[in-house]
C-alpha cells in the first residue's frame, strides 16, 4: 500500500473514519445486516449474529437495510488501523505464532464483533498482520512479545485521524 489508507485499487476512499458511516454520526433508524459477515447493528451498536441482544429483541416492524459492516467495509477497501510486522520467525515457532494469532483474533471477535484480525501474509520468516483497530493491533504485539522472551519489540502510533499502530516484532537469532 502506498498509503495506509488508499486501496490497492487506486479506489477513492481516504480514510477508515469515512467507512465508518453511523459509528460516529446519528443512529440510523430500524435494522442494518451486513451482506457480508452477517452482524447487526441496532440499538447504536454492532452485533454478532445469533448473539444474545439479538435473540431477545424484537425486531420486527422496523425497517431493516442490507449494507456493509465498518470492518467488511475496511478490508473491502483493504484498509487496516494496526500492522504488526514479525521478524526473523525460527521455523519451529511458526504454527505456535501463527495459532496465537488466530486465537488472539477470534477472542477479539468474540468480544466485540467489530475488532478483527484483517489478513495475515507470510514470507519467509516473516508475518505481517493487519488489523482493523489500532488498539488491536498494540495489544497482540504485546501478547507475542509475553509469549516468547527471545523477541523485541517497537510500537509506533499515527497522530489523528488516521489513529494506524505499527508494531515491530523482531526474534533474536
Amino acid at each position: 500500500m502506498a498509503t495506509n489508507f488508499s486501496t490497492k485499487s487506486g479506489g477513492n476512499i481516504k480514510s477508515k473514519t469515512e467507512l465508518r458511516g453511523n459509528e460516529y454520526g446519528k443512529a440510523e433508524k430500524g435494522v442494518i445486516v451486513c451482506s457480508v459477515c452477517h452482524n447487526v447493528y441496532f440499538k447504536k451498536g454492532w452485533h454478532k449474529a445469533g448473539s444474545e441482544p439479538i435473540t431477545e429483541t424484537k425486531l420486527s416492524g422496523t425497517g431493516v437495510h442490507f449494507d456493509l459492516c465498518p470492518s467488511c467495509k475496511m478490508k473491502k477497501g483493504n484498509l487496516y488501523g494496526g500492522k504488526v510486522t514479525i521478524k526473523n520467525v525460527p521455523a519451529l515457532t511458526r504454527d505456535e505464532l501463527f495459532n496465537l494469532v488466530a486465537g488472539f483474533g477470534r477472542r477479539a471477535t468474540d468480544r466485540n464483533p467489530q475488532d478483527r484480525i484483517m489478513d495475515v501474509k507470510t514470507t519467509g520468516g516473516n508475518f505481517v498482520v493487519t488489523t482493523n483497530n489500532d488498539q488491536l493491533a498494540a495489544k497482540l504485539g504485546r501478547k507475542i512479545h509475553e509469549t516468547f522472551k527471545k523477541t523485541e519489540i517497537k510500537t509506533s502510533f499515527t497522530s489523528e485521524p488516521q489513529e494506524v499502530s505499527n508494531v515491530e516484532i523482531v526474534f533474536a537469532k
